[in-house]
């Protein structure tokens, strides 16, 4: 081959290259932006709250307010995701059990 074309091609792949590595740069400092934020907005709440504990349902972690059960805590807390989401309202049925 032609050492040009040889130059030319190693060019364009190392370009291609930089670019998923700028890609992937830009994904992990927006996941360490995400995660920094939700630390600073708990660290908040510890201090401005008075939590009492954190329980964690299905990977989220939910602040337990002095005074408050467990179950008042999950039920504000998924009010207040479907709130954000605009998902539909969650209909309690017998048993304590929530149906979505």
């Amino acid at each position: 081959m032609d050492d040009k074309v040889v130059e030319r091609y190693r060019q364009q792949r190392q370009k291609r290259l930089d670019a998923k590595k700028e890609e992937s740069q830009r994904c992990i400092d927006a996941y360490r932006a995400r995660r920094d934020a939700r630390i600073a907005a708990r660290q908040r709440r510890d201090e401005e709250g008075d939590v009492d504990q954190w329980i964690t349902v299905n990977g989220a972690s939910i602040p337990v307010m002095q005074g408050e059960t467990k179950t008042t805590a999950v039920e504000g807390f998924i009010a207040e995701k479907q709130g954000q989401s605009g998902m539909g309202s969650a209909v309690p049925i017998g048993g304590g059990r929530i149906v979505y």
